[in-house]
């Protein structure tokens, strides 16, 4: 998942705790994924990455961070047609003080986030 950015893209920082949705595979043994990235994810850890952007072809987009939806109905749109089984929407939080970009990924507002804590199940698709 690539977020891209407008051309006054800026690195932000949070003030508060951010609320933001992330859909998630559900492995046959009951656990979760990344929908993108397939990395093993736990209900109530916390995971950090580090934000990269990059220019190609006269586009800026952060390729490299956490990646999530401010809005419910946006994770649960791009989770129908990305995920390849059972799919669920996880609610999570950018905890206050990480860093973060917001941008657009598939027409949605979206975010990449140097950190993110997966709170707890809030739908299943």
């Amino acid at each position: 998942m690539c977020l891209y950015l407008d051309k006054n893209y800026v690195l932000n920082t949070t003030e508060e705790d951010i609320t933001v949705f992330k859909h998630l595979e559900i492995n046959r043994n009951g656990t979760y994924r990344t929908t993108y990235q397939e990395f093993p994810v736990t209900i109530g850890e916390t995971y950090s990455s580090m934000l990269i952007t990059v220019e190609f072809c006269g586009w800026d987009f952060c390729s490299i961070g956490l990646h999530s939806f401010p809005e419910l109905l946006s994770a649960k749109k791009d989770g129908a047609v990305a995920c390849w089984e059972n799919c669920a929407v996880a609610k999570c939080i950018i905890p206050k003080g990480s860093k973060y970009y917001v941008g657009t990924f598939g027409n949605e507002i979206s975010y990449a986030s140097d950190t993110i804590k997966y709170v707890k199940i809030v739908a299943k698709l």
